[in-house]
């Protein structure tokens, strides 16, 4: 993730009511990560100093507390103020005995993926360690004689650019009319050459290409669509980590590797947090986005969370794995629950669970209203029509459940 994405600003501060605009705040927030198998994980090194015992359970924790302050002593605007520590148990307020600064080493080990609404894949496709691309080939494992053999290849490309006379002439010509118009003791000399003078060079210039199009070229990813362009980013994050878990297995199987662990700097835990997939896709492809996404939490390691507004896409996705956020306008607070369901085993459950499924629009209205037929879908809307109202200007949302689901639905 971006480094500029993870700074605490005076807008994360929550202002109550009684409070004034000038008062100083404060927030904290906390991340614990549970490892309830350690067993042959290359990652667990880089933050073994950090683990703690769980008092509940016995299981090892890793327990991160972001802590931040916000004062107007010196600027009306507010200074920000943030530290970051490793708790040494789980007490639920901890001492400053307890609290130790988080190393570099040891956030790094946990790795975010942020993948934002406004997708452009060619910032994860450049040759530097904040990009996909550019981290998996600044980790590749260079045979012996490799990197000789693509820098003298470079050479040879140069030396033909040098014996070119329309290449020589050019650079004649610029040479001749720069040193009339600069006179400086440095960089008094203009050629053309080819920028690969070593490795890092020549990856640096490589491209990620799709083929063919229409006319049977190759394109590059500025010449997709907006859509295509998010498809491409879904397919990096989820390389990314494959990639990852192929090395990591590799060094527990004591098996060759592609890549240099130590240059991947594997991590302890990754999240993908995947916003508003829905943006410039047809429903059926956030099917697939969602089977990538759903492949990538399976791992021990990982962990994914999607933010959405489509109700196909909540559709997709088991009632027990949602979250529920709502502005409660009062408090000035979101609220954050999960679903209540009946017990599997319950008959209701059943019913509840598919009338979820089959009328995901229900999560995001404020009013529902449920109705035993098709024909309630058509008459209430009407009814309301008559009166003035519209359901959509008021988020109100009638649900056909059919004779037996409302049954169950009285019940309750």
């Amino acid at each position: 993730m971006d480094h500029s994405l993870r700074g605490i600003s005076a807008s994360d501060f929550h202002l109550e009511d009684d409070a004034e605009k000038g008062d100083a705040r404060n927030l904290f927030i906390e991340a614990w990560f549970h490892f309830p198998e350690v067993n042959d994980n290359p990652s667990i090194p880089s933050i073994i100093n950090g683990l703690a015992v769980s008092s509940i359970n016995g299981e090892l924790i890793f327990r991160v507390r972001l802590e931040a302050s916000l004062n107007f002593d010196y600027n009306p605007l507010g200074d920000v103020d943030e530290d970051i520590w490793i708790v040494d148990g789980d007490m639920e307020q901890p001492e400053a005995d307890n609290k130790h600064r988080l190393l570099a080493t040891q956030r790094n080990g946990i790795q975010v993926n942020y993948i934002p609404a406004n997708r452009d894949p060619l910032v994860q496709l450049k040759y530097s360690s904040k990009a996909i691309l550019g981290r998996l080939l600044k980790a590749i494992k260079w045979s012996d004689g490799e990197q000789e053999s693509f820098e003298e290849q470079a050479q040879t490309l140069n030396g033909l650019a040098k014996d070119n006379p329309a290449l020589v002439q050019i650079t004649d010509a610029i040479n001749q009319n720069w040193t009339k118009i600069y006179r400086g003791r440095h960089l008094n000399q203009a050629g053309l050459n080819f920028p690969v003078g070593d490795v890092d060079e020549i990856l640096r210039l490589i491209q990620l290409q799709f083929m063919p199009d229409a006319a049977g070229n190759k394109v590059d990813t500025s010449r997709l669509s907006d859509g295509q362009k998010s498809l491409v980013y879904f397919a990096l994050t989820k390389a990314l980590f494959d990639i990852d878990k192929a090395t990591r297995q590799a060094i527990i199987d004591k098996q060759p590797s592609n890549f240099d662990a130590d240059k991947m700097k594997l991590p302890i835990f990754s999240l993908i947090a995947l916003e508003e997939p829905e943006n410039h896709l047809s429903p059926h492809y956030l099917g697939r986005v969602m089977k990538l996404i759903k492949d990538y939490g399976t791992s021990d390691l990982c962990q994914s969370i999607v933010s959405t507004h489509s109700a196909s896409l909540v559709g997709r996705v088991n009632p027990k794995q949602i979250r529920h956020f709502r502005l409660d306008n009062e408090t000035k607070s979101t609220h954050i629950q999960s679903l209540s369901l009946p017990e599997d085993a319950d008959e209701q459950a059943k019913y509840i669970s598919e009338a979820v499924k089959a009328y995901p629009e229900i999560y995001f209205a404020k009013l529902v209203v449920l109705g035993e037929g098709d024909s309630e879908q058509v008459i209430l809307p009407k009814i309301l029509e008559h009166y003035g109202q519209d359901i959509d200007a008021h988020s109100i949302s009638v649900v056909p459940l059919g004779g037996r689901h409302v049954n169950h639905f009285w019940r309750l």
